[in-house]
């Protein structure tokens, strides 16, 4: 049949399986369907409704794809390498909990002697763990990282860095950025590894992962994109995340000799509180639960952070209490990752 001659519909179908599949294939009517599944059956399947597995909760989730980026010399790798530490030990980090277990580090950008410096504090009944792989020359077969991650089961795996890992010649590149990182996101899937790369970010501004560096399907590939930012002290550090899981999350850090801590403003600390008293809490109410765990704060201040969350999203006002305390408010049901909750009295 002439192409002149030929159903406008199958036309159609023709010149897209031409396009997207350069290999001849089969006409329509001989093209298997999809293999569809009722939503009622994936509703009932316990594969699908676990919990998220975590290796540090709420940054880097099993099975998962992430990128933790920021300018030169803030401390990327230091900051990885105190967390991966941590989940050798088993113990949490930085206030948020962690699931033990070994670590792969693949380095591209360190070298040896740095890598040693860096976790040159390590116990090294700890240091048996950790698992490195380091040439500054070439990058690895993913193939061959692929089997590493299947022999070691680590509970993480950390690659320095993403630009030389991938090797994309042009960084605005959205096709070859994505055939770069498909193989890292089947290989984080396949292996139930928390998978996090490191990568630079982009000089000007941008909010909610676009100040990821390069081209703009980068970030469709990562289940969490962290952006790592200077605090307001010269050792605090600010996590600002984006995730599948757990949607947008802060987290405020400073390093100390012993580690990194969390620090908290009191936007968060106020908040933290509203959701532990529940829904439709005055200022009054709020205030004196506060003051009653030991935190000496105003109630102008904790009226004051009230309407800076409800500004920012994490809460609602309304409803009326008494003529002096007319406002009630409720948290969202999302919670406050990483920040200590007072306990309702």
């Amino acid at each position: 049949m002439s192409t002149t001659s030929m159903d406008p519909e199958l036309a159609e179908y023709e010149r897209l399986a031409a396009e997207l599949n350069p290999a001849p294939k089969a006409s329509r009517a001989e093209v298997d369907p999809l293999e569809t599944q009722p939503l009622a059956e994936l509703l009932e399947d316990p594969a699908v409704l676990a919990p998220a597995e975590w290796i540090v909760r709420p940054l880097f989730e099993r099975g998962t794809l992430s990128v933790i980026y920021g300018p030169g010399k803030i401390g990327k790798s230091t900051m990885l390498a105190d967390i991966a530490g941590h989940v050798i030990a088993g113990r949490d980090w930085a206030g948020q909990s962690v699931t033990g277990g070994p670590v792969l580090w693949v380095d591209l950008e360190q070298g040896r002697r740095r890598l040693a410096r860096t976790f040159g504090s390590m116990d090294r009944t700890l240091a048996g763990q950790l698992h490195v792989w380091s040439d500054l020359s070439a990058r690895p077969d993913l193939s061959r990282v692929w089997r590493t991650i299947e022999t070691l089961q680590p509970a993480l795996v950390v690659m320095d860095s993403l630009a030389k890992l991938c090797q994309v010649e042009e960084e605005n590149d959205n096709a070859a950025w994505q055939r770069a990182l498909q193989p890292l996101e089947a290989m984080a899937r396949a292996n139930r590894a928390a998978v996090v790369v490191i990568d630079h970010d982009r000089k000007g501004e941008g909010e909610h992962g676009r100040a990821l560096r390069g081209a703009s399907s980068k970030l469709a590939a990562f289940d969490a994109a962290i952006h790592l930012k200077r605090a307001n002290t010269p050792t605090g550090r600010r996590l600002e995340m984006v995730s599948r899981e757990v949607g947008d999350f802060t987290l405020t850090v400073e390093r100390t000799e012993t580690g990194y801590r969390t620090t908290t403003g009191g936007t968060c600390r106020v908040l933290a509180a509203l959701q532990a008293l529940g829904d439709a809490v005055s200022v009054t109410a709020l205030h004196d639960h506060l003051i009653r765990q030991g935190f000496d704060v105003s109630r102008k201040t904790v009226e004051n952070r009230l309407k800076a969350a409800v500004e920012g999203g994490h809460a609602t006002a309304g409803g009326a209490a008494t003529k002096n305390d007319p406002r009630l408010y409720t948290a969202l049901a999302r919670p406050v990752l990483g920040i200590p909750v007072p306990v309702a009295a």
